[in-house]
């Protein structure tokens, strides 16, 4: 285990006379997001602890110094969970009132309540959101087979409750003190929360712990524990069910179990000894149950495993048509015990769902962890329940405790009272006092946990394919495998079929920025990635729309026609190539029904800003391809020499012709110097550069394709490069810096201003300018957007909040980034500046 950073996110000065000691509350989304709960006295002088007030705060683990507060609350907040699309959040405090929020427009610093509702007097013991039905295993065995869907089988999981149609029905179950089980229900179109109710048993219980799971069958598997060593661990399964007007919960009594430890314990020290955690070892995993107790210098985690055992059948019960029936049974096996001389703090159970059939032979080790009250930590094998690794805290933390400058710090607190797994497992986030510490587990060349480089391109790909967030991953990859990774990425994206590439090629795309982003030097590819990923978004969407005349399956759609002419035809005249097409099928149908109006003044004009954006991009590739013969990585190096790209501007080039006769408003605008047709001399430079591509010649040393690429800023002016690369992209740039790193929540870090001063756009062939644009819609915003702008909390990017499009074609194509950004990263409502 390495540190990576540590983050100090104190709310209350640290010079007072009293504490509040109170274990840190949190949840990890699968979009890599933390949320947690602090406690805060609003900047006030007041030394009272009883005028603190709580607020829970959610952060980007990419960039952890900017916080986005959610809520305040008078009362400590006992549980915080995130949905599992990462868009929710649930909190609970101590007198158990229960809020839903969502972000509002997918702003990760806007917050609204959708509910709430309370269990007055009940402590809440175990929370989580009810299964949607999906899981799809992680399988590290399969990682030699070459389609997607063989690697990533989807098992039957049922819902926990369904509507009709099989939609599941979002909401949460909570398991209280007195045994109380309740299931929150949301109904969106009411915009509210539905409760019901019901005891666990016939009569009220009296628990300390508690932890929820479920089956593939859609049932809910809980299991309490009342805090003594001496009483069972009782289990029940709950099932939820839809009446015709109302909800039913039914709970039955399940197998129960009585701890190993508790008969090697008859002396006075059993006395003290008491059951402190129970858990399963996920959600999904309602067959492995983890039991730590322990007292001032002692404790254990034992493992149990749900069998099911054959009980024979006496005779006198045997049918004489099935003499040699058996009766199964349900029964907890006790599988290890995990010892250690201190007490347990805490227990960090895997989020990645692991196929059952997995093996150590794999090369992936999933694990469970544990942190203890002397400041050791260890690292358990969840299959074979051997302990791993153990760290110290010296170890773990070592002499890296800075503080602010001129501040005089106390003596740190020894151990971590709270630890959480990232979605996969590849980092544990810990919680000591008021700060938080990220650690990388594994390893890819030494230490006791290793991960080899096959098993992280299959970690990868199975991230990218269930759209997981991928930031704990690339923590743990070295730099020198990015350039393997990434062209094995594609080398498999490449055999997938058709249909799942049009699916997944953005995100294969992100996945590529990201990588390229964590190298010191990835800044020029990552920038190509970026302009690659709005490239195919904008392609897909213009061929897209483009209808045959006639509907037949022997037919090829207008895109593939034109694809097929575009890859035949090596003209470089651009209106020698549409005397090979039908221009009729690139009308398309109007929005409206209106005889008095054409198609193209519904359908063409809003689609302006796209085709100024491809128009402007072939622009900087072409002029900037001089450049080749003096320097090897420049923006647009990479994509200079990918021929599918020139072969996508040149059918887009002939698109824009083509409408450009149909609505002359559609078509791009440029500053010419020179009385020169842009959209012919552009296609015609793209047909050179791609026929010495095809052809296998190098560009370079075209000396008349290099001279008119060197003249065409002298015709027209080149408009800034931002609007083709997008903005200076800073995400990703912690992985680019020397390990271990210091974050204060709300003061930005210093290595973020030197790549700001490194990473600046080539201004040779293209103006500098200070104006916005907007990457979703590709227009400009000006210095001082008057609209409510976001920006991306990763790369940067804005755009307006609200949509102004009145197309079809745009609304849809808005709602592709209304929860992210190009890039997948979060939106953040832009603070106004004055």
């Amino acid at each position: 285990m390495e540190l990576v950073y540590s983050l100090d996110f104190r709310a209350l000065p640290r010079s007072r006379e009293w504490k509040v000691e109170e274990n840190t509350c949190c949840s990890l989304s699968c979009r890599n997001i933390l949320a947690f709960s602090r406690p805060n006295n609003n900047g006030t002088d007041s030394t009272c602890p009883f005028e603190i007030q709580y607020e829970v705060c959610v952060l980007d683990m990419d960039k952890p110094w900017e916080e986005f507060i959610v809520c305040h609350s008078n009362n400590p907040v006992s549980h915080i969970r995130w949905d599992a699309t990462g868009w929710r959040l649930l909190t609970v405090d101590c007198e158990g009132t229960f809020d839903v929020w969502q972000m509002q427009d997918y702003l990760i610093n806007t917050w609204v309540k959708f509910d709430s509702c309370s269990l007055d007097g009940e402590e809440v013991l175990a929370l989580a959101w009810l299964h949607n039905g999906i899981q799809i295993p992680f399988s590290p065995d399969k990682r030699d087979s070459v389609l997607y869907s063989d690697k990533f089988p989807r098992t039957k999981f049922k819902p926990t409750l369904s509507l009709f149609g099989s939609k599941p029905m979002e909401g949460w179950v909570a398991v209280t003190a007195t045994g109380l089980v309740s299931v929150g229900l949301l109904q969106e179109q009411e915009r509210k929360l539905v409760t019901v109710q019901e005891n666990l048993a016939p009569s009220h219980l009296r628990l300390s712990d508690a932890d929820v799971a479920f089956t593939n069958t859609g049932e809910i598997i809980i299991a309490t524990s009342d805090g003594l060593m001496s009483s069972a661990i009782q289990c029940f399964t709950v099932t939820v069910k839809m009446l015709q007007m109302s909800h039913e919960i039914t709970c039955c009594a399940g197998a129960s179990l009585y701890m190993k430890s508790q008969m090697e314990y008859g002396n006075k020290d059993s006395q003290t000894m008491r059951i402190t955690h129970l858990m399963f070892m996920n959600q999904e995993s309602s067959d492995t149950l983890l039991i730590g107790c322990g007292s001032h210098g002692y404790s254990s985690i034992e493992v149990w495993q749900l069998v099911e055992q054959t009980m024979s059948l006496h005779r006198m019960f045997q049918s004489t048509a099935n003499p040699d029936y058996a009766y199964k049974t349900p029964k907890w096996m006790h599988k290890a015990t995990i010892q250690q001389s201190s007490m347990i703090t805490s227990i960090a159970c895997p989020q990645l769902s692991v196929s059952r059939t997995i093996n150590d032979a794999a090369g992936f080790v999933s694990y469970f962890a544990a942190a203890y009250r002397d400041g050791s930590m260890k690292i358990i094998h969840r299959q074979s329940f051997q302990v791993i690794t153990t760290c110290s805290w010296e170890m773990l933390i070592g002499i890296h405790y800075p503080g602010l400058p001129g501040e005089k710090l106390p003596r740190p607190a020894s151990y971590m009272s709270t630890i959480k797994q990232t979605p996969s497992g590849c980092g544990l986030i810990g919680f000591c006092g008021d700060k938080a510490y990220m650690f990388q587990v594994f390893n890819i060349r030494d230490g006791p946990i290793q991960l080899m480089a096959p098993v992280m391109i299959h970690l990868l790909e199975y991230v990218m394919y269930v759209g997981h967030d991928w930031w704990d991953i690339l923590m743990i990859i070295g730099q020198g495998l990015i350039e393997r990774i990434c062209q094995r990425l594609m080398d498999t994206f490449q055999k997938q079929p058709i249909s799942l590439q049009e699916l997944l090629r953005m995100r294969l795309i992100r996945l590529r920025i990201g990588l390229y982003s964590c190298l010191p030097a990835g800044h020029q590819k990552a920038s190509d990635c970026h302009a690659l990923l709005s490239l195919f978004a904008i392609a897909s969407v213009l061929k897209g729309i483009l209808r045959p005349k006639s509907v037949s399956p022997q037919d090829k759609s207008p895109a593939e026609k034109l694809s097929a002419v575009c890859s035949k035809h090596s003209d470089l005249e651009l209106d020698s190539v549409l005397t090979n097409l039908d221009t009729d099928e690139f009308i398309v149908e109007p929005a409206k029904k209106d005889k008095l109006s054409t198609p193209s003044e519904y359908s063409l004009q809003p689609l302006q800003p796209f085709i100024q954006w491809v128009t402007d991009f072939a622009l900087h590739l072409l002029s900037s391809a001089p450049l080749y013969q003096s320097y090897s990585s420049f923006l647009g190096s990479s994509l200079l020499r990918d021929a599918s790209v020139l072969h996508t501007l040149r059918e887009l080039i002939v698109i824009i012709r083509v409408w450009g006769v149909i609505n002359p408003g559609c078509l791009p605008t440029f500053t010419n110097m020179t009385h020169i047709d842009c959209v012919s001399h552009i296609y015609k430079l793209l047909t050179k550069l791609w026929l010495s591509i095809r052809d296998g010649n190098s560009f370079e040393y075209d000396d008349s394709l290099m001279d008119e690429c060197c003249h065409l800023p002298s015709k027209v002016i080149i408009p800034n490069m931002k609007q083709s690369f997008g903005e200076e992209n800073y995400s990703f740039a912690i992985f680019s810096q020397q390990f271990p790193l210091s974050f204060f929540v709300g003061h930005e870090p210093d290595y973020l201003y030197n790549l700001k001063q490194s990473r600046l756009y080539t201004t040779d062939v293209a103006m500098e300018t200070r104006q916005h644009h907007d990457v979703v819609r590709h227009i400009h915003l000006g210095a001082n957007p008057s609209g409510k702008v976001r920006e991306c909390c990763r790369c940067g990017a804005m755009s307006l909040v609200h949509s102004t499009a009145k197309s079809l074609i745009l609304k849809s194509w808005e709602q592709r980034f209304v929860k992210t950004c190009v890039c997948g990263g979060h939106w953040k409502m832009k603070a106004t500046t004055s």
